[in-house]
């Protein structure tokens, strides 16, 4: 019952009261915290949320020169992009690299190709065009 009141608060008011009072009660809590605040970051990045909102899709050449994957662009500073490269099948393991602009290549993949094509460990390519594309 809890759980349905919860959801229904949630869709009803979007930030409800409930919602508030735990947002404060894990917020006094060492080491919870910090896991509950990067969490909840981390998933109104893939949500579309915030200033930290996935923003693109791009190629980078790893683990080595030559193997190319899609890769999440989730900030940029300057020159810099810091990407985060999902691992087939399950894109929400992977692996944080910071990379200069000159080493990606821009991709047309929106967030649910890539997505689906990490998922299906590559059968599903909606943008296949891109890959001879890529430099050798």
């Amino acid at each position: 019952g809890f759980l349905v009141y919860l959801g229904y608060e949630i869709t009803r008011y979007r930030q409800s009261l409930i919602l508030s009072v735990f947002d404060i009660i894990i917020d006094r809590l060492p080491f919870l915290n910090t896991v509950y605040r990067v969490t909840k970051k981390v998933i109104d990045m893939f949500r579309g949320r915030g200033e930290g909102r996935l923003r693109e899709v791009v190629y980078v050449e790893y683990p080595k020169d030559g193997l190319w994957v899609p890769a999440y662009v989730t900030n940029r500073e300057g020159d810099r992009y810091v990407l985060f490269i999902p691992t087939s099948p399950n894109p929400t393991s992977g692996f944080t690299v910071i990379v200069h602009e000159a080493k990606v290549v821009k991709s047309e993949l929106s967030l649910e190709d890539v997505t689906s094509f990490i998922v299906s460990v590559g059968a599903d390519f909606p943008k296949a065009h891109e890959a001879p594309n890529l430099p050798r």
